[in-house]
C-alpha cells in the first residue's frame, strides 16, 4: 500500500475500518514508519524500490502460517465491500446543472415519456436516467426499488397500507403522479428495509 493516495493519505482508511490483514507499505517518505507499524504492516519499504527490500518483504509475507494467510484473505471480500455513496446529483436543467441533495429526493419515477426527480418540498425535475442506472448509484439503505416506476426514500415514506393481494400501497411525503405498490413477492424485503 502507498501511503499518499490520491484522495488522501492511506492511514485514513485505518480510522474508518479495521484492517487485519498484513500491508507492506511503500513510500518516499520515512516520517510515516511507526505509524505503519501500529497498523499491522509488516514492511516498510522506501521508494525508489530495492528489489533486494522488497523480496525480504515478501519472504516475511510468506512465512506466516497458512492458517493465517487464509484468515487474512477471507477478509478481503469485507473490505472490497466498502462502498461510498454519493450524497447529491446533478440535475441538468436546460444549460444549467442543479445540484440536489439526495436527502431531499422522495422518490425517482419512470413514465413511458421521462424519468423524474420528486423533491420532498413538491417540486420535480426530469432526469435522463434509467431506474436501473439510478439504483446503481444510491444507498440501498436509503433508496428502495418499489417497482418499474418508482425508487423510494425510506425517509419520505409517510404510510404503508395492506392492500389486497398482500400488495403494499406507499404514500409519501409529497404529490407524485400515480399510486406506489409494492408487490408482494417484495413486500416482505420491503417490510425489512423500512425497519432497518
Amino acid at each position: 500500500m502507498d501511503i499518499h493516495l490520491s484522495d488522501g493519505s492511506a492511514f485514513n482508511i485505518f480510522s474508518a475500518i479495521t484492517v487485519e490483514i498484513p500491508i507492506i507499505f511503500i513510500t518516499a517518505y520515512d516520517e510515516y514508519a511507526i505509524e505503519a507499524f501500529r497498523v499491522n504492516s509488516i514492511d516498510y519499504i522506501l521508494k525508489p524500490i530495492d528489489p533486494v527490500y522488497l523480496k525480504r518483504a515478501l519472504d516475511k509475507y510468506h512465512k506466516l502460517g497458512r492458517t493465517e494467510i487464509h484468515r487474512y484473505l477471507s477478509k478481503m471480500p469485507e473490505l472490497s465491500l466498502v462502498q461510498g455513496y454519493p450524497e447529491r446529483l446533478l440535475i441538468p436543467i436546460n444549460d444549467k446543472l442543479l445540484p440536489v441533495s439526495l436527502a431531499q429526493v422522495s422518490c425517482f419515477y419512470t413514465s413511458s415519456d421521462d424519468t423524474r426527480v420528486f423533491m420532498r418540498n413538491g417540486e420535480n425535475y426530469p432526469y435522463r436516467k434509467t431506474l436501473d442506472s439510478i439504483m446503481s448509484t444510491l444507498n440501498p439503505k436509503e433508496f428502495f426499488r418499489a417497482n418499474k416506476q418508482f425508487i423510494v426514500a425510506k425517509k419520505s415514506v409517510k404510510d404503508i397500507t395492506i392492500w389486497f393481494d398482500n400488495r403494499l400501497l406507499l404514500t409519501l411525503d409529497t404529490a407524485i403522479p400515480e399510486r406506489i405498490y409494492v408487490s408482494k413477492n417484495r413486500a416482505s424485503e420491503f417490510r425489512q428495509w423500512i425497519v432497518e
